[in-house]
């Protein structure tokens, strides 16, 4: 009769980490079919929008620019400074769409660019483009 060999110890943190790994892998995958379509429709929506600001904007300058009637050059120089500054955020947030755009069509939306986990729903719900979970933002900005 043969005794048999005692069964290797199961390390259950190995086995429990790797099922979790698992778990948010499928979990990233599904949210990602899910919500693509949905945020990538309001990411385009959003861009047409900056895309006609910025039109707007540019009017407005070349309107300003044109304006020989200023009651005096301090006021204009306000006013242009002020359409220059408004202008360059929304090309930092139209900048900030076409990557998020880029991520949606290479399937890596809603994934932190830093750790690679989701990002959770409320936080793309309130702001679509984002690129970090929380956690990482924070740490970006310190």
């Amino acid at each position: 009769m043969t005794i048999a060999a005692a069964p290797k110890p199961v390390n259950i943190n190995k086995l429990i980490d790797g099922r979790f790994d698992l778990d948010k892998e499928k979990e990233t995958a599904a949210m990602q079919r899910n919500t693509e379509p949905t945020y990538a429709a309001r990411l385009r929506n959003r861009r047409m929008e900056v895309e006609k600001t910025l039109g707007h904007l540019s009017t407005e300058r070349r309107q300003v620019e044109t304006n020989t009637e200023w009651l005096n050059y301090a006021a204009y120089k306000r006013r242009v400074t002020l359409l220059d500054h408004v202008t360059a955020w929304y090309r930092s947030e139209m900048a900030q769409i076409d990557k998020a755009l880029i991520r949606v069509r290479d399937r890596r939306y809603g994934v932190c660019a830093a750790c690679h986990k989701p990002i959770g729903m409320e936080q793309l719900e309130l702001s679509p483009e984002l690129e970090h979970c929380p956690s990482c933002q924070s740490l970006q900005e310190h």
